[in-house]
């Protein structure tokens, strides 16, 4: 199985994870919300994807990756393959990586300085699990290994953390509708469970809203967001869009 046939489209990917629960007439709100807490979740996101296309950038790894395993991927073993890209895209990760250790040394500069202020600001303790410290020259195998690592755990927390808030959500929907109920009188409470009924019968026939991160969805948002309808869907293209 390809792991989505190309390894950048877990950017695309990335962008639809982290999604509370979808309502038809809140979409345009949610989406930026989706990108607030994805870019304040993930926050080496502009690395992770500066690495993605610069790797793409090379036919024979783009070529490597589509053929493997989606186990490989996950695991970080695909990252074994580096050994074959080309010596100018070798260069630019090895900037790109340079430019990264960098942000990391000014957001810890900065860090230091707001403890020292006594001011509290977790939100901007610097992530540094997604490359390897050891060499601060060059991007090797490990630090590919180590982003793919990182971004497949964080990509699990954070769908772990939308089904958490999406359960929390339903419960707090049941209690509120249970107690608007109890506070009702026989008549109105007939009323009402037949208005529900109705309403649910009437999601039944409803056009079904895709599950985030579905290829469905992604091509719903070229569609509609994008303003792509006239255009087959192109997961490159979409990418580089978002």
């Amino acid at each position: 199985m390809k792991w989505l046939s190309s390894f950048l489209c877990l950017l695309v990917i990335l962008h639809c994870s982290y999604a509370p629960p979808v309502t038809p007439d809140k979409s345009n709100e949610q989406d930026s919300e989706v990108k607030d807490d994805l870019e304040e979740y993930m926050e080496y996101h502009r690395y992770l994807k500066e690495v993605v296309q610069a790797l793409e950038s090379d036919p024979d790894f783009r070529e490597r990756l589509e053929k493997a395993d989606e186990e490989d991927v996950r695991s970080g073993k695909i990252a074994e393959q580096l050994d074959f890209v080309n010596h100018n895209v070798r260069t630019k990760l090895d900037e790109i990586k340079r430019r990264e250790l960098d942000r990391l040394r000014h957001l810890a500069t900065k860090q230091f300085e707001l403890t020292n202020n006594l001011e509290q600001h977790p939100g901007q303790v610097a992530t540094n699990e997604h490359l390897d410290h050891n060499n601060p020259h060059t991007f090797e195998i490990e630090d590919l290994k180590k982003l793919i690592k990182k971004t497949t755990a964080d990509l699990e927390a954070a769908d772990k953390k939308r089904k958490e808030e999406f359960k929390e959500y339903e419960m707090q929907k049941k209690f509120d509708e249970h107690q608007k109920v109890e506070g009702m009188e026989e008549a109105q409470k007939k009323e009402y469970m037949e208005k529900l009924k109705q309403e649910e019968e009437a999601i039944k026939h409803h056009k079904p809203l895709h599950h985030p991160g579905s290829k469905q969805q992604l091509e719903e948002v070229w569609e509609k967001q994008d303003h792509m309808e006239q255009q087959q869907f192109d997961p490159k293209a979409f990418f580089m869009m978002h």
